[in-house]
């Protein structure tokens, strides 16, 4: 009782701005780490040392304090682990409420400078609250700021990504049972989504993962109800079509494809959503034969052609053109069904997209357009009908002699000949 007492009289001092001014510098923060220790202290100084470190921190602008300064001076005492040991107490008692003041201190640790991230993950109280996040997850309270510190936490380092992956998978679950009960967990959505966009974006083995967890349900979510979302929801999406072979097996299951479709008539997504198709051909894996099937039905060969048509027109740039043109180009050399499918459904509609920048300024847009007339060419079963019925042949001879770039010249050049060859 004397000790609960003297806890008590210490807490007082941390409330009080001038009081907890004096008690930091005769080194009083060493003191409220030690009230934590569950194997020396009672449950009740636990919780008053829990309370006093709270008050610290909100008090440190009134001392004239920097939380940043004091976050290594907590870790050089100990804090993080013995945060772990007070977290699992207060856990076994179901004290709900001390558990998310825990969590809110760690909150505070995960917005500290990479080398106090990398104490966080590099303490056992990431792993405590990877319990917590598993045993609380009707509590909704608890799961915001879990997944709050783990989205400050994910904006870093590579060794920081490797200690939160253990929250793909329970971060995932949770966003899609909210979504499968028709729950309105904007804010939820808005931390999975940012967390799941640094660890797992462009890093395959963590999309395996996310994808066996119902990564492609939750990012259809987001993709068609959430327009504030979308930029992270997008890419995150059109990357898993250049993951593992796997990852690719669950995306056409989970319908991954008509997702990608979807997202060729949108002006802002139509150039990710055709090179994500192509990348996905590219890889010729198992699904390849399906992709065929779907892709070389007359409304998806309109779909493709549109995106041609919306880059040959766009004032942004000619790199979104040539973005365009290698995707198609890409497409049309991994399958000949799907190129020999749009030369037969609008060979001449693409021609004439295509033929009126062959004049272009750019080089680069000269050269992938001959590179696509090639791909086809090289794939038709009449390459020189295609090219007299197109009319191509003088403007090839024209672009073979008097362009200015080697590339050009050269494969106006074997274009030319292909045209002349048993004509």
């Amino acid at each position: 009782s004397i000790r609960i007492a003297a806890a008590f009289i210490i807490q007082e001092i941390c409330r009080n701005p001038q009081a907890l001014q004096m008690f930091v510098a005769c080194d009083g923060l060493s003191i409220l780490v030690h009230f934590l220790n569950p194997i020396l202290h009672p449950t009740e100084i636990n919780r008053i040392g829990v309370k006093a470190i709270q008050s610290f921190f909100d008090l440190a602008s009134e001392i004239r304090v920097h939380k940043l300064q004091f976050f290594q001076v907590f870790v050089d005492y100990d804090l993080l682990d013995v945060l772990a040991d007070t977290l699992k107490r207060m856990v076994a008692d179901k004290n709900v409420s001390y558990v998310e003041r825990i969590i809110e201190i760690v909150c505070l640790f995960s917005q500290g400078t990479a080398p106090i991230k990398q104490c966080v993950c590099n303490s056992r109280v990431l792993e405590e609250i990877y319990e917590v996040f598993v045993a609380f997850s009707d509590n909704f309270s608890i799961m915001r700021l879990i997944m709050r510190t783990v989205r400050y936490l994910s904006v870093c380092e590579h060794s920081i990504l490797a200690a939160l992956e253990i929250f793909v998978n329970p971060m995932i679950s949770c966003a899609v049972a909210g979504i499968r009960e028709k729950e309105d967990q904007l804010e939820i959505h808005n931390h999975v989504l940012h967390c799941l966009f640094h660890l797992c974006f462009l890093n395959t083995r963590r999309q395996d993962m996310a994808v066996k967890s119902g990564l492609i349900e939750f990012l259809r979510h987001v993709v068609s109800f959430n327009t504030s979302l979308k930029e992270f929801a997008v890419p995150m999406l059109c990357d898993l079509s250049r993951s593992r072979a796997g990852t690719r097996q669950i995306l056409w299951k989970d319908g991954g494809l008509e997702l990608y479709l979807n997202l060729l008539p949108d002006k802002s997504w139509y150039s990710d959503g055709l090179q994500a198709i192509a990348d996905w051909c590219a890889a010729k894996d198992d699904t390849l034969p399906m992709l065929e099937g779907v892709l070389g039905n007359p409304e998806n060969i309109d779909k493709i052609l549109g995106v041609l048509r919306s880059a040959a027109k766009s004032t942004i740039s000619s790199q979104l053109f040539i973005n365009v043109l290698d995707s198609v180009l890409k497409l049309i050399t991994a399958s000949i069904k799907i190129c020999r499918a749009i030369l037969n459904h609008s060979g001449g509609q693409l021609v004439a997209i295509v033929i009126p920048f062959l004049s272009h300024h750019d080089l680069y847009v000269r050269e992938k357009i001959l590179r696509v007339l090639l791909g086809f060419v090289t794939k038709h079963e009449n390459p020189q009908s295609f090219l007299h019925e197109e009319n191509l042949l003088q403007t090839l001879q024209n672009l073979a002699v008097k362009d200015s770039a080697i590339v050009v010249r050269t494969l106006a050049q074997i274009l030319a000949e292909k045209a002349q060859n048993n004509t």
